[in-house]
């Protein structure tokens, strides 16, 4: 469901009310009243909705869309930071920060930044959604998004989200001053960084 375009007046309040209605409609087509038959993602592009999101869907955007420019995938990764939205993210409820771009219709990023993307998402346990046409993926980019260590990463069976443990804000001077270590908990007492 999407809520991008409301008025600026439009209150959490409301957003979270339509989004539960959904939500509702969706829990009555289950079999055991749990688990809808479909993944539920909100759209509203705002780091507000990680308290609720969890209780309302199974993933939720928390930045703007990516796909207008670079320095906004590096916004998404501060906000998830800055926020610390890692701690309402668990099995079956995901922060997304957005879709995964390469080469998307409104910019086309480097085979290098596409790297770099998959690899912050897989950390960050987001949804893998590719927002491009995968007929004209380039070897590098399909060698990329296939990459099974990096897939098993983001599908980790503890679904715990990655945190920033060094660094500063990745949108300062559109990070080409900023280093940043992640670390990610995994399954086997291990971490990915």
């Amino acid at each position: 469901e999407d809520t991008c375009g409301q008025s600026k007046d439009t209150t959490q309040k409301t957003c979270f009310a339509e989004y539960a209605k959904m939500r509702d409609a969706l829990n009555e087509t289950s079999e055991n009243g749990k688990y809808p038959p479909v993944y539920f993602s909100l759209c509203g592009n705002e780091e507000w909705y990680g308290p609720a999101g969890a209780s309302l869907g199974n993933s939720w955007r928390i930045a703007a869309d990516d796909d207008i420019s670079w320095s906004n995938v590096l916004k998404a990764i501060d906000t998830e930071a800055q926020y610390e939205l890692h701690q309402y993210s668990g099995p079956g409820a995901w922060n997304d920060p957005d879709m995964l771009v390469a080469n998307g219709p409104h910019h086309v990023f480097s085979e290098q930044e596409s790297r770099f993307q998959f690899s912050v998402w897989s950390v960050l346990t987001a949804p893998l959604l590719l927002s491009f046409d995968v007929r004209a993926i380039s070897s590098y980019n399909l060698a990329t998004y296939t990459n099974r260590d990096v897939i098993g990463v983001d599908q980790d069976k503890l679904r715990r989200q990655g945190t920033r443990v060094s660094g500063d804000n990745m949108s300062l001077n559109n990070g080409n001053s900023a280093t940043n270590v992640w670390s990610k908990l995994l399954m086997d007492g291990s971490r990915a960084m």
